[in-house]
């Protein structure tokens, strides 16, 4: 997943190999699940159509577990670009409810807390004081529309609101907030699709 809102397309390289394994991925998208024997891995991400040598990332050594699922995702600010390589949990999502986590991405935010604020419903608090690089874990929940509120200050209100549509039973989502040209929130839907949401005005 490509979260680093000024740096270009990317390439990824596979320990040392002079092609890359990903080609031309650039902001806002997300591959398709690769499938790789369980081992170590070096990956080196670089401006599409340099070289690995030329990487502005490198990750070395992360241990790939057997029959695990797993989302790699580079964010931050190119000047700062950093990796995450997260857990996924594809197993079976009981009927009637989805399975959601939130991941913070957004630069230059503090530490947040994430507010289910939808209409009809108390608002409570999804997770709180995460941090900058920070994934909470994993909540299934009813099926339904949702309204996610950011609050940046610890004052139980929200700075942000984001609506989300009903998403189809059995749906596993990542939500990352990123801070391109104002804080965003990108859906990660069953692992590849990549979907954005603006601020509710």
């Amino acid at each position: 997943v490509h979260l680093s809102p000024d740096a270009p397309a990317v390439d990824v390289f596979v320990n040392g190999g002079m092609e890359p394994a990903i080609s031309a991925l650039p902001f806002g998208q997300a591959t398709e699940y690769l499938e790789v024997p369980s081992a170590g891995y070096d990956f080196a991400v670089s401006a599409t159509g340099s070289t690995a040598a030329e990487a502005v990332l490198n990750i070395d050594g992360l241990i790939l577990r057997p029959d695990a699922d797993y989302i790699a995702v580079a964010y931050d600010e190119l000047a700062s670009i950093r990796a995450l390589a997260l857990m996924d949990d594809q197993s079976e999502v009981t009927d009637g409810t989805i399975r959601v986590r939130a991941v913070h991405a957004a630069a230059g935010v503090g530490e947040v807390d994430i507010w289910n604020i939808t209409p009809g419903a108390d608002p409570s608090a999804l997770y709180t004081d995460v941090g900058f690089g920070v994934a909470g874990t994993f909540l299934d929940i009813p099926a339904a529309a949702y309204t996610l509120g950011f609050d940046v200050d610890n004052d139980a209100m929200p700075d942000l609101s984001f609506g989300l549509p009903v998403l189809e039973t059995g749906t596993i989502a990542t939500l990352f907030a990123v801070n391109a040209d104002g804080v965003a929130l990108m859906a990660l839907l069953d692992g590849t699709e990549l979907v954005r949401f603006d601020p509710a005005e």
